[in-house]
């Protein structure tokens, strides 16, 4: 059986996470998402902005995160694997939901686990 990919719409609902870009560690983090009629994860755009060419990985990263959520890999299976990961840059977060984060990912997969996995506890659906 081949895979399906379930596009986008073309228009689409999502959020933007940027507190004037949040900071992990000193790097600032920008991150966007897309969602399906449905209001199903479907996309993450995630920037980074501190200078070096290996921190464009995240940026490259988030969009092969967003085709494993088009192919139907379920979000848990992502939050699963970035939460606690240990990378730089690391550190003392400007979100106070999360005051600090052990990388990137980790920082991500809270964000990610509090919009679309527990909305009750002030996600999305949760009035954050």
């Amino acid at each position: 059986m081949e895979p399906k990919k379930n596009r986008m719409p073309p228009e689409r609902f999502g959020l933007t996470y940027s507190d004037h870009l949040a900071a992990v560690g000193g790097a600032k983090v920008e991150i966007t998402t897309g969602e399906y009629d449905n209001g199903q994860l479907g996309e993450v755009i995630l920037t980074v902005g501190l200078e070096g060419n290996t921190l464009r990985a995240y940026d490259m990263a988030a969009i092969f995160m967003s085709m494993g959520l088009q192919y139907g890999i379920p979000l848990e299976a992502f939050v699963h694997k970035m939460e606690h990961q240990q990378l730089e840059p690391a550190g003392i977060t400007t979100d106070p939901d999360i005051p600090i984060a052990k990388s990137v990912w980790d920082f991500l997969a809270k964000k990610l686990r509090k919009w679309y996995l527990n909305p009750k506890d002030g996600g999305i659906d949760g009035n954050a």
